[in-house]
């Protein structure tokens, strides 16, 4: 797992699963254009918390996206910027 979390999280918005934009990787989206609907989810919700944006932001990877998250190394992010310049360098 490319992060570590910590046990106690702040609530997610609820049924954020449902209205979350997904990634599947395809040429339709570029990351960039991916990375902004992430942020223009999660800024309207105040979500302030760092561990939730990055679960929110590697759950919206699918496909191979999610299978390059899967692959870096343990403990590789630390932050939700982090994870989305890598995505974005991806």
């Amino acid at each position: 797992m490319p992060l570590i979390l910590p046990t106690q999280l702040l609530a997610l918005p609820q049924k954020y699963g449902q209205i979350l934009p997904l990634f599947h990787g395809s040429l339709e989206i570029i990351a960039q254009h991916h990375v902004d609907k992430l942020i223009h989810f999660i800024d309207p919700e105040e979500i302030d918390d760092d561990d939730a944006k990055i679960i929110i932001i590697a759950q919206s990877f699918l496909g191979d996206v999610k299978k390059w998250f899967f692959n870096l190394a343990t403990n590789f992010i630390n932050n939700s910027q982090r994870l989305i310049e890598l995505f974005l360098a991806h």
